[in-house]
């Protein structure tokens, strides 16, 4: 009886959907300006220029956070982050995060939030900035 329950148990863990990485950026509206290949996402047809990239492991803990800057990217350790949380609230992400993603919604405790689902991306446009959350 114990191995069916852990059988179980298993199973549903394997289809419970987990948000990875949450990037934040801006559409690119004309092609003048010069932007790093780093910073560039092209989903669709259109291009997004990155802000800001939060990357997080199974368990929702941010583990790295990349920021996207004319001079170059800079990367951020979760020590880093422990150390400086202020970086974090600035992007308007979270250290800790819980979401799940059902009938075209994210949520958490707190919140849902409607996205559109393109390739490998959830987005959700908010006050001129745009998120991007990849599900594992």
């Amino acid at each position: 009886m114990f191995f069916t329950v852990l059988l179980f148990t298993n199973c549903e863990t394997q289809y419970k959907t987990i948000v990875v990485e949450i990037l934040t950026g801006k559409e690119v509206e004309n092609d003048g300006y010069i932007y790093s290949d780093d910073s560039i996402l092209k989903l669709g047809n259109k291009k997004y220029s990155l802000r800001s990239k939060a990357i997080y492991d199974l368990a929702g803990n941010i583990q790295q956070l990349e920021v996207y800057k004319p001079e170059g990217k800079l990367s951020y350790s979760r020590d880093e982050l422990l150390e400086d949380r202020k970086i974090l609230d600035y992007y308007r992400l979270p250290f800790l995060q819980k979401m799940s993603y059902s009938k075209g919604k994210l949520s958490n405790k707190n919140e849902k939030i409607t996205v559109i689902p393109i390739e490998n991306y959830l987005i959700d446009k908010d006050d001129n900035v745009v998120r991007f959350y990849k599900l594992k």
